[in-house]
């Protein structure tokens, strides 16, 4: 089994547009270029004696196969945007409540199949949906916190 997880590095940010919304960005670059395919180079060798007598008429012996060529895959880097909007519909000293959005654009890495090898993967739009909750006294230790997110891809 192979599990390539490719080395990424995220820069990003969080801007206050107004005093209860908020915008985030970032760019999380991939290193799939890194990725070496888990593709075995299979070498068969047909060796068939005749049967006594030798081959009957019209029977040819089994032959070797022709080798299957395999074309490495160059997968390029790719570069993911993720954009998202927080409001605050409640912000009071002791309680807050929030919902968001945020959208998500992963272009794939392989290039467009044109050997006998294939490589399934497909760009992705990811969308996500938050409601927040946070609830606390005047000890920070006892403050609560709610959240919950769903994501559609």
């Amino acid at each position: 089994m192979n599990n390539f997880l490719p080395q990424q590095v995220v820069v990003g940010g969080s801007w206050k547009l107004l005093s209860s919304l908020r915008v985030n960005a970032d760019f999380t670059w991939v290193n799939w270029s890194a990725y070496v395919p888990p593709v075995a180079d299979v070498q068969v060798q047909a060796q068939h004696p005749a049967p006594q007598g030798g081959w009957p008429l019209g029977i040819a012996p089994p032959t070797t196969p022709a080798p299957t060529v395999i074309i490495p895959i160059q997968m390029h880097d790719t570069v993911v945007p993720h954009v998202g909007l927080e409001w605050r519909a409640v912000s009071l000293p002791k309680c807050r409540r929030s919902c968001g959005r945020g959208n998500e654009y992963d272009k794939t890495p392989i290039p467009a199949q044109t050997g006998a090898t294939n490589y399934i993967d497909r760009d992705r739009h990811a969308v996500s949906f938050a409601l927040g909750s946070a609830r606390w006294t005047s000890s920070p230790s006892s403050r609560a916190i709610f959240a919950s997110t769903v994501t559609c891809s």
